[in-house]
This record gives structure tokens, C-alpha cells and sequence, in this order.
């Protein structure tokens, strides 16, 4: 809710948790130096919904659920 000042404090928490996400990502794409690099990362529970995004959306990146490989095995 928007008070008389203009403050929206779910805005602001939303937009931090979001540029907090993208630092993260930020820093796993500064470990990448080759096309043929892997990548294991482990977040807490809200945020790899957000990596994963930006990962995919990056371009160069390919997802790969552990949970699902370890299935598989």
C-alpha cells in the first residue's frame, strides 16, 4: 500500500531481494572463463527460482537440476 509519502515498502523489499539475486548471479557468471566451464551452486530455498531465469535468459548458460540427475542415476 502506498502511503501519502510515496513509500512502498513491498516494492523496496521485492526490488533489494531482486538485485540481491542478480549480484549472485553476477558472481557465478564472473567464475565462467571458458564456454565449457561447470557451474555447481548451492542457494537457499528462494532463490534458485530467480537464478535459474537469469541463467536461462542469459544465453550461454544450460540448467541442470541436481535433484532430477540424481533421480535419474
Amino acid at each position: 500500500m502506498v502511503d501519502g509519502t510515496g513509500f512502498q515498502p513491498g516494492a523496496n523489499c521485492v526490488g533489494r531481494w531482486y538485485a540481491r539475486n542478480l549480484r549472485s548471479f553476477a558472481n557465478i557468471v564472473c567464475v565462467v572463463t571458458r564456454p565449457d566451464d561447470e557451474v555447481f551452486v548451492i542457494y537457499g530455498w528462494g532463490h534458485p527460482y530467480l537464478l535459474r531465469q537469469f541463467a536461462r535468459e542469459s544465453g550461454p548458460f544450460r540448467v541442470i537440476d541436481i535433484a532430477d540427475d540424481v533421480k535419474d542415476r
